[in-house]
């Protein structure tokens, strides 16, 4: 278990925008952030960043958490892993001691096998005849890009000393068969999948090897040219985009990139000095490719080789970018070329200006590479025009749909009218299989939960004119850590009273430390009380206690952490203390060097106290406020983390329209009158409950002296009920 003080000290100095940027392109909206959802392939910015209390959440799929739950759910890692990450992050020394994640364990394995591959590189007779003779000679490569990319190389299968590695250090054949390292077949052991082939490590954006892409030296049809690791729990070959951990600062800082086919181009582009690079992995450019760079970029440039299949690829990517809002341009290179011999035949400023001065968008893509000098054959001119339609028909921004549909008509010398016509009777067709589509899904669940509530023998046929259902690619990656989380609550518990209880502990979590009155020791000694302690004392005072197991469970873990907050508290005081007379002594040195008289000095340094103390007051109001809220939201148990988050975000925020004018009172300057309200509406609600209980007694009770018990019992009830109503002033009272 780490300590909760260590955990204080990193969390203390993480930023979740510090966290999130390292892996998306935040926009600012005030004093937050918003962006792409990483977690889905949405194409609205969905995802917000709220700055004040170290949360995320997509308004979209309902992925939400702390900076620690997005490492944990975007990179499938632990807790401790995760609370790791973000003290590297932040340069402060700390170690894991918990239980690693499987996929800590898959990342060790695939950067235990790079570092081996890259030793058979640079050390071994055959990687240097074969593989390095490859990079320098025919690719041109360097020993710093060879390095930056960790590129290496496989031996021979009848050399197995990697698998016989990984054994001796303790990992298990199964762990090496799931990284997608080796390959085993019947009961025999692994071997290296990727055997004499050289080695494209494949990164994620926190710099962890997650697969490979390798290639063979040998000229034999019989053998695939490319072998690629297979889908595993940390790797999903269309949602991942080669070079891009390299290539996302420059892109960041460029404002734009270059996507290119395949993975030797990258490496060369980046040779060449064009850093932003990237290019798909798998068998083509992807829909969730496309969601991947626009996190970083709109400003995307297809750069493919200049053949037949460049040019369906950039057909692919246009099919793929264009929903997105992203309208690319495309660069043709000359027959024969791709970008790695584009990026070695000229230099770098040659490459650039024939990018700049090459760059077409997609209605002079179409009209360049199918019409050719087929415009006098209106037929085909017509099937050109048709096929541009359809793209422009995918752009969800009207002006830029414009735009191109003018220029599609000036170019085809086709009436503008038509061509308009033409793109908005697409967007309708397109609109309505989507439609149809989204019926088709919901048929789908619907049939499948009924299934499973039924749970037949045996599989029955789908009704007619639903589809099979389909792999869901909405989500971005595999998730080795999904939790289902059960509240434990039971279905007859009032509904009225759950709700009350949520009122009170939305207060208790944001709140619990904060000052909150005083309570009495004897008859002349009073102490002062936190939130939680007050809450402590009411519910005692009143027989109450949580319905919700997991509010339960909070407020225990409050009600122990009051000692440790008391002494925490302590220290903050002592280091404030000093705080306030560095800023004092400072503040009076620069007085002094100012030219006034010592009345003017005096009348200075009063103003100097009142502001240091006004602002030492507002730093104990935060620490106070922060304290039990970034405790529980950076808890070890997920189920404690996610209930705290959903109790203490706010879901309504008032606009600047309404502050600006005048300062409205916080829920914090009401907190004794909300707090207060909220518990009485608790007893209230209990109070109703017992009475509906003891009325249901006396319908069934035969005995005149329990009836008259029980009478007794209900008048009491009632007339604290009634009492309670007259209090909170809003209540109707039915007898």
């Amino acid at each position: 278990m780490i300590d909760r003080r260590t955990i204080n000290k990193i969390l203390s100095k993480c930023r979740i925008n510090d966290i999130v940027s390292d892996y998306m392109l935040l926009h600012s909206r005030g004093n937050d952030f918003v962006g792409y959802c990483p977690f889905h392939t949405g194409k609205m910015m969905t995802f917000n960043v709220n700055t004040s209390n170290g949360t995320y959440r997509c308004s979209e799929c309902g992925k939400s958490g702390s900076a620690i739950d997005f490492l944990i759910d975007y990179l499938h890692i632990s807790y401790d892993e995760a609370l790791a990450m973000i003290a590297h992050r932040y340069g402060i020394d700390f170690k894991t001691k918990g239980e690693r994640s499987n996929a800590a364990t898959l990342y060790e394995i695939n950067a235990e096998a790079c570092h081996y591959y890259q030793d058979q590189l640079f050390n071994s007779t055959t990687g240097q005849n074969i593989a390095l003779t490859y990079y320098k000679q025919q690719r041109g490569f360097s020993d710093e890009i060879i390095n930056q990319f960790s590129l290496g190389y496989s031996p021979a299968r009848t050399d197995n000393t990697l698998i016989s590695q990984l054994l001796e250090k303790g990992y298990t054949e199964d762990d090496i068969v799931a990284s997608g390292i080796g390959v085993r077949f019947d009961n025999n052991p692994p071997y290296d999948r990727f055997h004499e082939r050289i080695t494209f490590p494949i990164f994620n954006l926190a710099g962890n090897i997650v697969a490979f892409s390798c290639r063979t030296m040998k000229h034999d049809d019989n053998i695939a040219k490319y072998k690629n690791t297979n889908d595993t729990p940390i790797y999903t070959k269309g949602n991942e985009i080669y070079g891009l951990y390299q290539a996302r600062e420059h892109i960041l800082r460029l404002g734009s990139c270059i996507l290119v086919e395949g993975n030797a181009d990258v490496v060369s582009m980046h040779e060449a000095g064009f850093n932003n690079t990237v290019a798909p992995l798998g068998t083509g450019f992807t829909f969730a490719q496309a969601c991947v760079l626009r996190r970083f970029t709109d400003q995307i440039t297809l750069l493919f080789d200049g053949d037949g299949a460049g040019r369906h690829a950039n057909e692919v990517a246009l099919q793929h970018l264009l929903p997105l809002g992203i309208v690319p341009q495309i660069v043709l290179l000359p027959e024969g070329d791709d970008p790695d011999s584009f990026s070695r035949r000229l230099s770098h400023d040659e490459a650039q200006r024939f990018i700049t001065d090459n760059a077409i968008n997609l209605v002079q893509f179409y009209f360049i590479t199918k019409l050719n000098e087929q415009l006098n054959n209106p037929i085909r001119t017509a099937q050109v025009a048709r096929e541009i339609v359809q793209k422009i028909a995918l752009i969800p921004n009207d002006i830029t749909r414009a735009a191109l549909v003018k220029q599609c008509s000036h170019l085809l010398n086709i009436n503008e009218e038509s061509v308009l016509s033409d793109v908005k009777q697409e967007m309708f067709r397109i609109k309505e299989e989507e439609f149809r589509r989204n019926q088709q899904a919901q048929a789908r669940q619907q049939y499948w939960a009924n299934a499973n509530q039924q749970q037949p023998a045996a599989a029955e046929p789908l009704p007619d004119g639903v589809a099979q259902p389909a792999d869901d690619d909405s989500l971005i990656g595999s998730s080795l850590l999904t939790e289902q989380v059960d509240n434990g609550i039971a279905s007859d518990c009032n509904p009225n009273i759950l709700s009350k209880e949520r009122e009170i502990m939305h207060y208790l979590a944001k709140y619990g430390m904060v000052s909150f009155g005083f309570r009495q020791i004897d008859e002349n000694n009073t102490a002062p009380t936190c939130l939680i302690e007050y809450i402590e004392l009411e519910f005692e005072a009143n027989n109450l206690q949580f319905q919700n197991p997991v509010y339960r469970r909070i407020f225990e873990l409050g009600k122990t952490l009051v000692t440790d907050f008391y002494s925490d508290f302590g220290d903050f005081m002592e280091h404030l203390n000093q705080v306030q007379d560095q800023m004092f002594n400072e503040g009076v040195a620069e007085l002094m060097n100012r030219n006034i008289d010592f009345d003017s000095v005096k009348m200075e340094e009063e103003r100097l106290k009142s502001r240091i103390n006004a602002k030492m007051a507002k730093m104990i109001d935060d620490y106070r406020q922060r304290y039990f809220e970034d405790y529980l939201c950076s808890h070890p148990d997920r189920e404690i983390r996610s209930t705290s988050l959903d109790l203490v975000n706010e879901r309504f925020k008032l606009s600047k329209i309404h502050t600006q004018q005048a300062k409205l009172p916080t829920e914090f300057d009401c907190l004794d009158i909300f707090v207060q309200d909220a518990i009485n509406n608790l007893r209230y609600e209990m109070l109703t409950l017992n009475i509906n209980t003891l009325q249901e007694k006396l319908k069934h009770e035969t005995d005149s002296a329990a009836v008259m018990n029980l009478m007794a019992q209900l008048l009491e009830l009632q007339q604290n009920r009634a009492i309670l109503a007259k209090y909170l002033g809003d209540r109707v009272i039915n007898p």
